[in-house]
């Protein structure tokens, strides 16, 4: 009984997937995923709450938007470093030739 009305769920979201007309499977899988994601949302690392719009920052926590900044949420994430590292590595090491005495 417990399967057979598993099974009858599953067809009626199957379904409603249908009717939404989707291009492709790439957009039907995008439409599911950012569906899962407002639905098991992580609350924010600094007061707790728990939104839609709360995103991930660069030191790996869960912050909202009140939070997002790095100064809100006391970030240990070191962006100085970070692009001290990103300039080394994208700009080349320019040496220019020397005159020659006269």
């Amino acid at each position: 009984m417990i399967i057979f009305i598993v099974v009858k769920i599953v067809e009626r979201k199957n379904q409603n997937l249908m009717k939404l007309n989707f291009k492709n499977e790439i957009q039907k899988k995008n439409y599911l995923l950012k569906k899962m994601a407002r639905k098991y949302s992580e609350p924010c690392k600094s007061c707790n709450k728990q939104s839609v719009y709360n995103t991930v920052c660069r030191c790996g926590h869960h912050v909202c938007v009140k939070h997002r900044f790095p100064e809100n949420h006391n970030c240990d994430f070191d962006y100085k470093k970070e692009g001290k590292e990103l300039l080394r590595t994208q700009l080349p090491i320019v040496v220019a030739d020397k005159l020659p005495n006269f």
